[in-house]
């Protein structure tokens, strides 16, 4: 069986109850790791969390002071991937719910040994569940609507197409959106079949100051456009024909 941990930094992102809610099955190894005074949950989120039963797990630090609970975090990491290193099983995927970007340089050594590993700022994020709230539809093909359509983290995701298209100040920029649409159709029969071979493939294009969130953004925003459709993490494709 496959497990997926999510680890939560509670000093720096404080999940949802919904979010929460959408923990549920035996794959789940849920760790939050909370500060010396973080000593009171909301009685929501605490039964949000009862249904894991001994599959989540609160871990406090005995102190205070700057990275102290990042310290924390990244030593279970440590420990759990040892456990399935001597086991030689690597079927697991790892997921740290934070915004503190200075897990990333682990994330990246994680990876390299054979697992999936994620820095995301929510749960939902972390299993590829659309947001609850309204998503707007794609705008239409105007240059001053492609604002609206642009996916989250803007600021990331812009940096990443000016490094990706190396295009000059005088010349127009692609969209990521039509970076990645170009990208898939060069790759004639060879495209990813799968959810997690797509997002790493707009990573690598799109460069990887662009968090998982805003990858996934976009992998929606593409669906909405109807030129894929993701079942059962299988994707299909009907990318347009590609200009000349």
């Amino acid at each position: 069986m496959s497990l997926t941990y999510i680890l939560v930094d509670f000093e720096n992102v404080q999940p949802q109850v919904a979010d929460l809610g959408l923990l549920r099955g035996d794959d789940f190894r849920v760790r939050i790791f909370h500060g010396v005074h973080q000593n009171k949950f909301d009685v929501s989120m605490y039964r949000a969390l009862q249904p894991l039963g001994d599959k989540v797990e609160l871990v406090q630090s005995d102190r205070q002071g700057p990275d102290v609970l990042d310290f924390h975090i990244s030593f279970y990491l440590g420990r759990l991937l040892q456990e399935h290193l001597s086991q030689r099983v690597r079927e697991a995927r790892f997921f740290v719910i934070s915004k503190d970007r200075g897990f990333d340089s682990l994330i990246v050594h994680i990876r390299s040994l054979g697992f999936e590993a994620h820095r995301v700022a929510t749960i939902r994020a972390a299993l590829g569940t659309p947001a609850s709230s309204p998503v707007p539809t794609a705008a239409p093909k105007k240059v001053a609507a492609k604002r609206a359509s642009t996916p989250r983290k803007v600021p990331a995701v812009k940096s990443a197409v000016k490094a990706a298209s190396g295009a000059s100040a005088k010349k127009k920029v692609d969209t990521p959106k039509q970076i990645v649409l170009e990208s898939l159709q060069r790759m004639g029969k060879k495209l990813p079949g799968k959810r997690k071979g797509l997002e790493h493939h707009i990573e690598s294009h799109l460069g990887r100051k662009v968090d998982l969130d805003a990858v996934r953004a976009l992998v929606a925003e593409m669906e909405r456009d109807g030129v894929l459709r993701i079942v059962d993490n299988k994707v299909e494709y009907a990318l347009p024909k590609a200009s000349k």
